[in-house]
Parts: C-alpha cells; structure tokens; sequence
C-alpha cells in the first residue's frame, strides 16, 4: 500500500509563455479545455499547475495522464475512472477499477498542491487574507468563533486561515465538499478532525503544512483515514 504522497508546485514560472504552452501541450484533452475557459491568466496558470500535478501523481502509479478517464461523483469530487485501452464498464466507485488510487487538487496565490492516497483524501491550500466575518458567523463553532475573538491583527488572520484550510480539506475528504455545514467540522486536540454529518460522526487524520514566500503565508491541510502520510511534500518544479 503507498503512503499519503502531498505534491506542491510553484506556479509562478508559468507566467512565461514558452512555459506555459510546453506544459499545457502535456495535458489531457479535458484539463485543456478547462484552462482555456479561464479569462484570467493567474487562473489559467494555477488549473494548469494542478494539472502538473496530477500528472506526476498518476505517474507514480505507472499511469500517464492522457490515458486516464477522470470523472466525477455524484457531489461533484472528481476520481479516476479508467484507462484509456482498458475495457470495462463501471458505475459507482465501488464497482470502478483501480479505486486505491484517491486524488485532491487545490490552489491558491502563487501555489498549486495535490494529495495522492490508497483511500479517500482531501486538501486544501490557501493564502493570508484578511478573515472574512460572514463565514465566521455561518461556518465556524462556537468555540472556534471564541477562540478568533481572543487575538487579532496577524494572529487572528493565521488563526482563521488554519480552521479554514482544515475544515476545507475534511469537507473534501468526507466527499461532500462545500454542501457540508462546515460548522460540523470540528479540529480536536489530538490533531485528528471530526465530522458529524447526517446524523453520523467521523474522525479523519490531519496533517498541517506551511509554505513561507517573502510576507506571504501559504498553509497546507491534508486529510485521510489513515495516517500513513510521506514524512514531507514532495516540491515539483517546472
């Protein structure tokens, strides 16, 4: 069984032209075509960079990207679906071939990552911003929203960012994704992220990253069922 695998890109190299059409010309058909609904440059390089990633992460399993099927769930979590050259015809996860193989993308800035697993994971990576009051009130407990009001400035903003970035990430891993009331996300003090959802309560493990990049502030949330995680990211460059 392969361990938790977390890929990070820097994207910023993308923003040369000849860079740029060199990898895009690499990717699947479908990643194509989402990039070039992009309007904006930034998005286009950032759908790209977790392009790359995903790439890199199906080339560990010997597969290469323009071979797979990738499709999506009925709560819209994207998976591999098949090979091209492969026969078979599968209709729910349970039946689809090689359903040890479980991705998340994410990106934000200047920065993509993606999580590759033998069993259901989700990440999320975001940058520092100023808190947003409206998802406090709406998506966080009563115990986050306490401990928010006990700092301020900086340390607010990081505070917000790491619930944040945990709570996307378990969303992402419970499958349901932003139709989960992220105030049943909880973080406990065992690092472990517990869920009750639809009357049922789940635990995922948590591993936290930073990425440092002048006065920026990226962090990094990955979560699964198991905690079998890669010692480190492993940083992809283009």
């Amino acid at each position: 069984m392969k361990r938790i695998v977390i890929y990070v890109l820097n994207i910023v190299p993308l923003i040369e032209d000849a860079v740029f059409e060199a990898h895009f010309a690499q990717m699947h058909r479908d990643r194509q075509k989402k990039i070039l609904r992009l309007s904006h440059r930034m998005d286009q390089n950032r759908s790209l960079g977790a392009g790359i990633l995903l790439a890199q992460g199906l080339l560990s399993y010997g597969i290469a990207y323009r071979d797979a099927e990738i499709t999506m769930d009925q709560n819209g979590k994207p998976y591999l679906a098949g090979i091209a050259g492969v026969s078979g015809s599968f209709e729910t996860s349970q039946e689809r071939p090689y359903q040890n193989i479980h991705f998340c993308l994410t990106h934000s800035g200047n920065y993509a990552a993606a999580a590759f697993a033998p069993v259901p994971v989700g990440v999320d990576l975001e940058h520092l911003r100023a808190c947003n009051e409206a998802l406090i009130r709406r998506c966080f407990t009563e115990e986050e929203q306490k401990e928010l009001t006990l700092c301020s400035g900086r340390n607010r903003e990081e505070l917000f960012l790491r619930y944040w970035t945990v709570k996307e990430s378990a969303a992402k891993w419970n499958g349901r994704g932003m139709r989960l009331p992220f105030r049943q996300i909880r973080l406990r003090e065992d690092r472990m992220v517990e869920i009750m959802d639809q009357q049922k309560r789940t635990a995922c493990y948590l591993r936290e990253y930073e990425i440092r990049d002048g006065d920026e502030l990226y962090r990094i949330a990955v979560c699964a069922g198991t905690e079998d995680f890669a010692e480190r990211p492993l940083w992809i460059k283009v």
